[in-house]
């Protein structure tokens, strides 16, 4: 079989008004043959012809030069006793009006004039949301029923009209549609197939966190080592200090070292940073910044940093390391316990070591309170009051 190249031919079609009879002669016609009936003064049919004298105007009086035409092809103008339009003037005046209304229509097309502004139909309204929001909620059920305009259709735009009643059900819709929605880190806003409803203070906040927590780590992860290689961390330290005593960019000395200039900057303001505060970290920040200029003396120092780091994770002996301990203590959050004390002499405070020992730990009590019938007090403040003072 053979492929057979079929030119396209384009035809751009110009429309033009079409001279059967040129503005200034026809005009002439009326001026002979109608101005005296059709001017300002008498109007007669109210029509007055005479003010077209220099301009017809005809895209804005199309209704009246239409019917001028249909007055001289019935025959009702001129009227009878008046002198007639011979053949010729007669084909003129209608040739020169049909030209200039088939220009004006040639124009126009296309143009569906007025469009009534109109609501989305229900139909359209679902499908809308489902575009914005990847999601079918079907909101527009608790909506009033579209009507008809009577021809069959319900997106006709005189009937698709706002009322306050429907008004008042496109915002509970939108209410209902903010109650599916979060907005996240990294993410924007999301719409989820279920309701998520409105959330207090402390539980947005607990949600931004976690999103923004996994979205720096997604974005972080192609610069950190991966779980297999090494950390290097004395040679970042190493790297950092370059960069302190030696002035020489952190660029430079990723390059040269080998290191990832992204973690190596992480280091960099890790080692220079006071907050947040925790001793787990200025196990680390406080011992690099102690370094001495010498740079023999300071890798000595860093690699004995770089051995306390592992010691967190000793595999033959699970959280014996200082780093580990120091961990676990800025992880420590307040615990509240409530006992009742009525007949009981004395009352002992238990507190264990989870199986690790107790080195590094500290039990801080901070607040006691005694509840003497419906009265509470502050258990160090009772016991700081005079001896005169009734006591449980």
């Amino acid at each position: 079989m053979r492929c057979v190249a079929l030119p396209f031919v384009f035809l751009a079609i110009f429309v033009l008004p079409v001279d059967a009879a040129d503005w200034k002669n026809t005009e002439s016609l009326f001026a002979a043959k109608c101005y005296e009936c059709h001017n300002a003064d008498k109007m007669k049919g109210d029509v007055d012809l005479k003010k077209f004298a220099t301009d017809p105007n005809v895209a804005k009086e199309f209704e009246i030069w239409t019917k001028v035409k249909d007055s001289i092809e019935n025959g009702d103008m001129p009227p009878r006793k008046a002198k007639q339009l011979t053949t010729e003037e007669k084909a003129g005046i209608i040739g020169w009006v049909n030209a200039e209304l088939d220009y004006l229509a040639q124009s126009q097309s296309g143009d569906p004039g007025p469009v009534t502004m109109r609501r989305l139909t229900n139909v359209e309204y679902d499908h809308t949301i489902r575009d914005l929001t990847g999601q079918s909620y079907d909101l527009a059920d608790e909506f009033q029923t579209d009507g008809g305009g009577g021809e069959g259709f319900t997106n006709t735009g005189d009937v698709l009209f706002m009322s306050p009643a429907a008004m008042d059900k496109y915002l509970n819709a939108a209410r209902k549609l903010a109650d599916n929605a979060t907005i996240m880190p990294g993410t924007g806003i999301v719409f989820h197939p279920q309701r998520i409803g409105l959330r207090g203070k402390e539980q947005l906040k607990a949600q931004a966190q976690q999103g923004l927590y996994v979205w720096y780590q997604q974005k972080s992860a192609p610069h950190l080592p991966k779980d297999d290689e090494p950390m290097r961390e004395a040679e970042y330290m190493l790297a950092c200090w370059k960069h302190k005593h030696g002035q020489t960019p952190l660029d430079q000395l990723a390059k040269e070292m080998k290191l990832s200039v992204h973690f190596l900057n992480n280091w960099w303001n890790l080692v220079n940073s006071t907050e947040p505060p925790s001793r787990y970290l200025d196990l680390t920040r406080v011992a690099w910044r102690e370094l001495p200029a010498d740079e023999k003396t300071a890798l000595e120092r860093i690699k004995g940093i770089e051995v306390q780091l592992h010691s967190w994770n000793n595999p033959k002996h699970p959280g014996s390391g200082v780093q580990r301990q120091q961990q676990d203590s800025d992880g420590i959050r307040p615990y509240s316990m409530q006992t009742s004390v009525k007949d009981k002499g004395q009352i002992y405070l238990c507190i264990g070591d989870t199986g690790d020992g107790n080195k590094g730990d500290i039990a801080l009590v901070t607040y006691i309170e005694v509840s003497i019938g419906k009265k509470k007090e502050n258990y160090f403040h009772w016991r700081a009051a005079p001896k005169n003072q009734a006591k449980p």
